[in-house]
């Protein structure tokens, strides 16, 4: 068989040297790189005997026009994908027949073979000059739409210098083949803003009047990224590829799926799974999907001595057999896979189950994003090439996402480009018809639109192939995508830059460092101090205030104790018209029902449930804002606000003889703020009432007949159904306003130990400090990590 394909080959060759003056010469590396990667095979050992450029210049010498390394661009790009194509354009078959004047009479099934005996001569003969302007022609034919962006990744593979790539082949294997998890971290501002930090937590420990703000820098600053989307989107292919360490290579034989949330962080190197609490698994078990509740009971059956414990250490090699084979995953709240390599010390990956899953599952992502910095937004590349609806579903999505404050970027990963591959164009299409199906939705004024489409990446990658290449399973691959054509040295670039190059932002950080600087001025004892008004009053410090700032740290202190004695009493209330709100719901959507069905010729079951979700929704928010407004009426709560408010000229600030002083207060009071007017009422709860809609949808389809609404099997479920998502609710809820009170209550005793250290303290201590060291500490905070 290799025999007869060879002499085919030899044949065709015999043919083509009546066309073409070729002879057999030894094959450059960019030649066979170029047709491993266009062609997926290795090229014939037949070149042109004449360099075709220099047959190009004697034709057109005169000819000022014509431009010779566009022509060469030109005869690269074609290819077996556009060769039907580019025959048709008169001017193209013009320049095939520059080389051979009786090309019209090459026949059609050897016009392939023709081309490629010209590509592979014009690499043969290009100089590193000529490579380059070839390149820039090939970009323009890519940004209007001619070739594929694949096709000119390629290409730029394929063009590097001999001399080049054999100097620097160890080198660029190193480079190409690992991964994310082998950046080079060292003189990046954010490190070096944590180093930083770390040296003045050793100043505040051995500083008297700072020693108890030494909390200011133990905040976990550590960046986090979160993983989501739908189902077969190749999130976990994605992040395997993204952090792939060659020496796990034993223990990552595939990616693992989030079935449960999957965390990376930083630690001794394992794997460590932790179980759900009995409360979860209890509201999973009542769920009206009999098959969820019927499983769930099983399991916890099954792995009971598992789910006593409440976690257990896993094997990466038998993970799959472990968990997944006997769906012992379903019981896992989240996985946790330690390392410890360096990157985990200064950012975290969270892996997620796909969406939409279960209403336990949405709300843990839902947490998750709350917690992160950054988040990759998954989506398959054919879901915006099939119609409008899809790009706005996926827009109302994204949008969820960029109006969360704590979310610095959100990256969207278009995958499976190694099985739609796309011309720039065309990328830039899709991008073009999401972007604008984002900015419709965002209902804000013009710069904070601005400001918020600005945390919007956009990325396509070939997921299967840059997996494949970085693994070492197909270096090739074979879509014929390289490590860089696939685009995720690209993306990883990008998200370098995000974390590690632009500067931490956080209250901590802020109140840091005017600590810093407070210790650094030292007023009271400082005679070296050119404002003459600070030190006068300074100077006249007395017994008088000290006694002053203590009472009123202490009322600070009352008020807060009697704040959260009198909550519980206002969420009890609201418990009750929380419960009025299901029971009316739940009593008007079955009498609407049995109106419509009864009464109406044509009834309308969409209208129906639609008004009924709008209704929960409506009476939520209302609810909501009544808790809210109990939580701010209370007199306690005025108190606190008053003390704390730095433009109430009778709050601390009449105490602050220091711009240091006012700025700590203004820092504190303005998160204060951002605390209290948290809406109870978040997407959480919104995550429910679309889960009820979607149940909805099931039990009563748009297309269900009269007759086919029955106790059994329509009003029961719907009850039942009813009564577990209020009852997912009325918990969420539950959480939420705990949550609030918990973090009000630390937060105020958090200000209360900050105000003791720089209104009394600070005063109190007699100590001279050591500055300099100080000083350029808080040169590298200031700079944000410039030092």
């Amino acid at each position: 068989m290799k025999n007869k394909k060879k002499q085919n080959n030899q044949q065709d060759i015999e043919i083509l040297k009546d066309f073409l003056e070729l002879e057999n010469k030894e094959l450059t590396t960019k030649i066979q790189t170029f047709f491993h990667l266009l062609y997926l095979k290795s090229p014939e050992n037949f070149i042109m005997t004449a360099n075709p450029i220099t047959i190009l210049k004697k034709l057109y010498e005169d000819d000022k026009n014509l431009n010779i390394h566009e022509i060469c661009a030109i005869l690269l790009t074609c290819n077996m994908q556009n060769l039907e194509t580019f025959m048709k354009i008169p001017s193209f078959t013009k320049i095939c027949a520059l080389f051979s004047p009786n090309f019209s009479q090459l026949p059609s099934k050897y016009h392939l073979n023709y081309i490629q005996c010209l590509q592979a001569s014009i690499l043969f003969y290009l100089d590193s000059k000529a490579i380059k302007i070839i390149l820039r022609h090939i970009k323009i034919l890519r940004e209007s739409g001619i070739i594929s962006f694949h096709d000119e990744k390629c290409l730029e593979v394929a063009m590097i210098p001999d001399k080049m790539t054999t100097q620097t082949n160890k080198k660029e294997n190193t480079k190409t083949y690992s991964s994310f998890l082998h950046v080079d971290l060292n003189k990046t501002l954010f490190k070096n803003q944590l180093v930083s930090i770390l040296q003045a937590k050793k100043i505040l420990k051995t500083t008297q009047w700072a020693k108890s703000l030494v909390f200011l820098c133990e905040e976990d600053f550590t960046k986090h990224i979160c993983i989501v989307g739908g189902k077969k989107t190749g999130k976990s292919t994605f992040l395997a590829t993204l952090l792939y360490d060659n020496k796990k290579d034993s223990q990552q034989k595939i990616p693992l799926e989030a079935i449960a949330p999957i965390e990376y962080i930083y630690g001794k190197d394992s794997l460590h799974v932790s179980y759900m609490h009995f409360n979860d698994l209890k509201s999973l078990g009542e769920s009206p999907n009999t098959e969820v509740s019927t499983l769930i009971e099983r399991l916890q059956q099954e792995f009971h001595n598992s789910l006593k414990h409440g976690s257990e250490k896993a094997h990466h090699n038998t993970f799959y057999e472990d968990f997944y084979s006997n769906d012992k995953i379903k019981l896992v709240n989240h996985v946790s896979i330690s390392s410890k390599n360096n990157l985990f010390k200064y950012v975290n990956f969270i892996n997620t189950p796909s969406l939409i899953p279960p209403t336990f599952r949405h709300l843990q992502i839902y947490h998750y994003i709350l917690k992160s910095n950054i988040v990759f937004y998954m989506t398959r590349t054919d879901t915006f090439l099939q119609n409008s609806s899809d790009i706005n579903k996926e827009a109302e999505l994204i949008v969820r996402l960029l109006i969360k404050e704590n979310i610095e970027f959100i990256y969207v990963v278009c995958t499976q480009m190694d099985k739609i591959n796309l011309t720039l164009k065309r990328r830039q299409n899709i991008y073009t018809k999401l972007k604008a199906s984002i900015e419709s939705l965002l209902n804000y004024p013009l710069h904070e639109k601005q400001r918020l489409l600005k945390k919007l990446v956009f990325h396509c990658i070939a997921t299967n192939a840059a997996y494949n290449i970085r693994s070492g399973k197909n270096i090739t691959s074979e879509s014929s995508f390289d490590i860089t054509s696939s685009g995720i040295l690209e993306l990883e670039n990008e998200l370098f830059e995000h974390i590690f190059q632009l500067p931490l932002k956080h209250y901590n950080i802020e109140i840091l460092k005017n600590v810093l600087s407070l210790y650094k001025k030292n007023y009271f004892f400082s005679k070296r101090s050119e404002d003459t008004d600070i030190k006068k009053q300074i100077s006249n410090i007395s017994e008088s205030y000290y006694m002053e700032v203590t009472h009123e740290i202490n009322i600070l202190k009352q008020h807060l104790q009697t704040m959260l004695q009198k909550l519980p009493t206002q969420y009890s209330s609201f418990y009750s018209s929380f419960t009025n709100l299901r029971d009316n719901l739940y009593s008007q959507f079955i009498q609407s029902l049995n109106y419509e069905t009864k009464t109406r010729a044509n009834f309308n079951i969409k209208r129906l449930k639609t008004s009924t979700i709008e209704s929960i929704i409506v009476g939520l928010q209302g609810l909501s804002e009544i808790l809210q407004e109990h939580f701010l009426s209370l007199n306690e709560f005025q108190a606190i606000l008053k003390i704390l408010n730095p433009k109430d000229s009778r709050s601390f600030v009449k105490f602050s003889y220091t711009p240091e002083h006012k700025n700590i207060l203004e820092i504190l009071f303005t998160h204060f703020q951002k605390i209290i007017h948290e809406n109870l009422f978040d997407d959480s709860n919104a995550i429910v009432t679309e889960h009820l809609s979607n149940i909805f949808d099931t039990i009563l389809p748009s297309s269900i007949k009269k007759n086919e609404i029955q106790e059994d099997s329509v009003v029961k479920p719907i009850r039942e159904s009813f009564e577990y998502y209020f009852l997912l609710l009325e918990r969420n809820i539950n959480m939420l306003f705990n949550k609030k009170v918990q973090h009000f209550s630390s937060y105020i005793e958090m200000v209360e130990i900050i105000l003791e250290s720089i209104f009394l303290h600070y005063y109190k201590d007699s100590t001279m400090y050591e500055v300099d060291e100080c000083k350029s500490i808080l040169k590298i905070l200031e700079n944000r990590g410039e030092a």
